[in-house]
C-alpha cells in the first residue's frame, strides 16, 4: 500500500476534495496522481507555500486569480 492509499483506505466513503496546505509547487515539482482526483494548486504570491487540492473527477471545477 503507497502512502496515498493510507490516506484514502481508512475513510468509509473516499473524500470529495482532500486540500492541502504549504504546497509551494515548482515547475520542476512531481505531482502525485490519485487515481479518480484531479490536483489543482495555487502557490503564494510571496515565498511561503500554497494551496493544493485533489478533487473528484465528477466535480467540475474552475479557478480564479
Amino acid at each position: 500500500m503507497d502512502k496515498h492509499e493510507e490516506i484514502i483506505t481508512p475513510c468509509s466513503k473516499p473524500p470529495d476534495i482532500i486540500a492541502l496546505s504549504e504546497t509551494r509547487i515548482k515547475e520542476t515539482s512531481i505531482i502525485a496522481t490519485l487515481p479518480g482526483y484531479n490536483f489543482i494548486n495555487k502557490n503564494s504570491q510571496t515565498q511561503a507555500g500554497g494551496l493544493g487540492a485533489y478533487i473528484k473527477n465528477n466535480f467540475e471545477v474552475s479557478t480564479t486569480t
